[in-house]
């Protein structure tokens, strides 16, 4: 939060209010902070009926729920295949040393 260090007169405590202090959200109850896009959409609502509301939040919690359901089969199949990297990479550095331990022994008898 800032603090106010300018004059006690009201046009610069206003400016400083107007520019510091959050705004009103626009909302069904106070749509007077709204756009008139956002008005617009609010009056749609408040036409429907409540059978037409209902189903509106049942289409979107459908929504959200498929939403959830193609964010989960992404997240396995990416931990599938993070799996599978992991396990190669295991088994190829595995091998590598293996084979530097072999090439080390070489040339100690080499000597």
């Amino acid at each position: 939060m800032e603090i106010y260090t300018g004059n006690k007169d009201y046009d610069e405590l206003s400016n400083f209010a107007n520019r510091t202090l959050p705004k009103p959200i626009c909302s069904v109850g106070n749509p007077s902070s709204c756009d008139e896009a956002e008005q617009e959409s609010i009056m749609r609502l408040w036409r429907m009926s409540k059978n037409d509301l209902e189903a509106a939040i049942k289409e979107k919690e459908g929504a959200i729920k498929m939403e959830e359901s193609n964010f989960q089969n992404a997240f396995e199949a990416m931990q599938l295949q993070y799996d599978s990297n992991s396990l190669d990479h295991e088994i190829k550095t595995a091998q590598m040393k293996s084979n530097i331990k072999l090439l080390k022994n070489l040339m100690t008898h080499q000597k």
